[in-house]
């Protein structure tokens, strides 16, 4: 340094001086090179670390959610498959719609076009109000449970307080098909019958149009 300008001008001309300054320059530049390239180099090292624990946080993240994955696919594993239940139809409900259109299609071929008739049992002629279609072998037998001749119209005194009357239907019935056709009846309601639900809509659908035809007759 120099505390005034005459020092200053008394060895501005010193060659040795100017080196010495030049080399003091060139030290400062060099040495502030030399921080900017430590500062670069402090700044990668940090966004390295940043980069770095974003990584591990991220693996570990993922870690947990592929854990907690296997666990989910492991329970529903464990866990028994839901079955996909396709709607059945039932023979029962089949039976009881059958039931009832055969019955009404006993109805319909008994009664003439004034809907009066005459009783299986008794022979006396009433009301279709006082109809009941019945069998002559219980429809427990589904071997007999839908003949037609197995089913007649009934009065309610017969049906209700005569416990069906049996006697009397049976005799009636010999005189309307024979005694040959009345016992064979009889005969057939040990036989075992099961019928399949294919079987049940057939004999459905086909009763349908008979009673579709005895109704026009009737009406």
């Amino acid at each position: 340094m120099f505390n005034s300008l005459e020092t200053y001008s008394k060895y501005k001309e010193d060659k040795k001086i100017l080196k010495e300054i030049e080399k003091s320059k060139e030290a400062y530049r060099k040495r502030q090179e030399f921080y900017a390239r430590e500062k670069e180099k402090y700044l990668e090292k940090q966004q390295l670390l940043i980069e770095e624990k974003i990584r591990r946080r991220l693996q570990r993240d993922q870690s947990k959610i592929n854990v907690n994955f296997e666990k989910k696919v492991r329970k529903i594993q464990w866990k028994k498959p839901l079955k996909k239940y396709e709607k059945k139809i039932s023979t029962a409900k089949l039976k009881k719609e059958l039931f009832s259109l055969v019955q009404l299609l006993a109805r319909l071929e008994e009664v003439d076009h004034t809907w009066m008739w005459n009783c299986i049992s008794c022979w006396k002629r009433v009301n279709r109000r006082e109809a009941d279609g019945w069998h002559y072998i219980s429809r427990i037998h589904m071997s007999t449970a839908f003949d037609l001749r197995n089913i007649h119209l009934q009065c309610k005194y017969c049906n209700e307080h005569l416990h069906w009357n049996l006697i009397e239907y049976r005799k009636n019935l010999i005189k309307k098909y024979g005694l040959e056709f009345v016992e064979d009846l009889e005969r057939r309601k040990h036989e075992i019958k099961h019928y399949t639900v294919e079987e049940l809509q057939d004999l459905i659908n086909k009763t349908k149009l008979i009673v579709e035809e005895e109704r026009k007759k009737v009406i």
